[in-house]
């Protein structure tokens, strides 16, 4: 709602800049008025809303997405004229289904702000422009008009664009209001009574969108059970990608009473993103081979210790799609610690972990980033090559710490510099040869949060080609088998 909000508000200063242009009292006094609104409203929910947000939206990358990601979620051109799949009026007459359910305006709001765009003109102008601007959002990148607005940081977490129907049913309202003064006006106090709850009643009938056929909540045995267990440890539920997850296993909370990894909450809370692990990744895919983004044995018993986890539940549903959990020897298999099946029905797997004592310091959390070819011999010998001589991989560090840099890597052809940047600064450098040798870097600083660390060669690549006379032209400077971030 805070993208619709700074819509309407840069909408409303510019028409109280138009309109006081000639009478600076009057526009001092308005913008008074606002600076002191403004200033009640982050007093009052700055604390609890707009300053959390702002930190999740700084940190999280889930919140910034591509411009590209919200064309699913805009608004057809007409959705603001179809009732949803739920309203009554779809049994008389047969209408094409909306993009988006939350766009209908409704028709007598419609008939009621036409009059009073026409009878009004003056009062409803900055309200007819609001309601087409926002109309016009609605429809996502599909008009430069909304990418135009991802350039403006503060709306670039605008991921939803139909709800900026919010502001177009708003300023419809307004103007339905001036359409009813205006059919009322010359009409007795009795009769603007009667006449206006004939005219608010039927808006309601018509707002009134359907029986909405509620679904029963979720329960399983195997929730209770952890709950009896009164050791502190964590729980996690799979697959990750059901529709709503988070709030799924938010009240499934509420019945096992255990913390799990990540949850939607508005204070701020270490969101570490456990699912870049290689651990969880073949968890929820077992076909999925290692990478070079690596994760030892050790290392996952020791992400297991770090996040108490005891008991992964797997569903069986992915949102309307079937899912077949793994069996209990592949999760062992992928984890490094004994796994049993604690309980299993027709809904779910769980799987209860048997984690040994050890340390429970995890440095960092590591994915594969961008700049690399795919992956060669999968296996004991995977490997990738650097896409122009520089690949990165995405890190995360619960903590701040010293840490060191453990790289098998090789150069084609010929030995080579590389170089290990981390956000743009040079942490180690490194002679590859041209035969696969594993090197650890001296310790440096890693910093907790977000950071990219970048494998980068400089220099012209050789491609196969070249160098073997193989049907291969890719420019190959340096190649990785493994990364991993070690403690010091």
């Amino acid at each position: 709602p805070w993208t619709p909000g700074r819509l309407l508000t840069v909408v409303w200063l510019l028409w109280k800049l138009w309109v006081s242009r000639h009478a600076r009292s009057n526009l001092v006094r308005a913008f008074t008025g606002l600076a002191v609104a403004a200033l009640v409203v982050l007093a009052v929910a700055g604390p609890t809303l707009l300053i959390p947000m702002a930190t999740e939206a700084r940190q999280s990358t889930y919140m910034m997405q591509t411009v590209d990601a919200s064309a699913q979620r805009a608004a057809g051109p007409l959705d603001f004229v179809l009732p949803p799949a739920t309203h009554p009026i779809r049994t008389l007459f047969n209408m094409p289904a909306p993009r988006s359910s939350g766009a209908f305006v409704g028709y007598l709001p419609l008939i009621l702000a036409s009059i009073g765009a026409v009878v009004r003109p003056r009062h409803a102008a900055r309200w007819l422009a609001l309601a087409v601007i926002a109309w016009l959002f609605t429809l996502g990148p599909s008009l430069p008009l909304y990418r135009a607005l991802y350039t403006i940081p503060l709306f670039q977490v605008s991921r939803y664009p139909d709800r900026f129907a919010i502001l177009t049913m708003l300023s419809v309202a307004v103007m339905a209001g001036l359409g009813m003064e205006h059919l009322l006006r010359d009409v007795s106090t009795r009769g603007r009574m009667l006449g206006g709850s004939v005219l608010l009643g039927a808006m309601l009938i018509e707002a009134h969108g359907g029986t909405l056929r509620l679904t029963r909540p979720f329960d399983s045995p195997v929730y209770h059970a952890i709950a009896r267990e009164s050791e502190h440890f964590s729980v996690l539920e799979l697959p990750i990608t059901r529709v709503n997850s988070a709030w799924l296993d938010m009240y499934a909370q509420t019945l096992h009473h255990h913390p799990i990894p990540k949850g939607t909450l508005t204070r701020r809370v270490p969101s570490i993103p456990y699912e870049w692990m290689p651990m969880v990744q073949q968890w929820r895919h077992p076909e999925l081979p290692d990478d070079i983004a690596t994760q030892s044995l050790e290392m996952r018993a020791t992400a297991l210790r770090y996040f108490g986890l005891r008991y992964l539940i797997y569903h069986r549903d992915d949102g309307g799609k079937p899912v077949v959990p793994p069996p209990a020897d592949e999760i062992a298999r992928t984890s490094g610690v004994p796994v049993e099946v604690a309980y299993e029905d027709d809904a779910l797997v769980a799987y209860r972990f048997r984690v040994p004592d050890g340390s429970n310091t995890l440095p960092a959390v590591t994915k594969l980033g961008t700049g690399w070819y795919d992956l060669e011999s999968p296996g004991p010998d995977a490997h990738r090559w650097a896409r122009d001589g520089r690949g990165t991989f995405d890190l995360y560090a619960p903590e701040g710490r010293m840490v060191a840099l453990k790289i098998k890597l090789a150069a084609y052809a010929q030995p080579r510099r590389v170089d290990l940047l981390l956000d743009g600064q040079q942490v180690g450098q490194i002679d590859a040869q041209t035969w696969t040798s594993e090197i650890v870097t001296p310790p440096f600083k890693l910093e907790e949060g977000a950071h990219v660390l970048t494998v980068a060669s400089p220099g012209t690549g050789i491609s196969p080609r070249e160098a073997e006379n193989v049907a291969d032209d890719r420019p190959l400077t340096v190649g990785v088998w493994s990364v991993e971030i070690e403690a010091r």
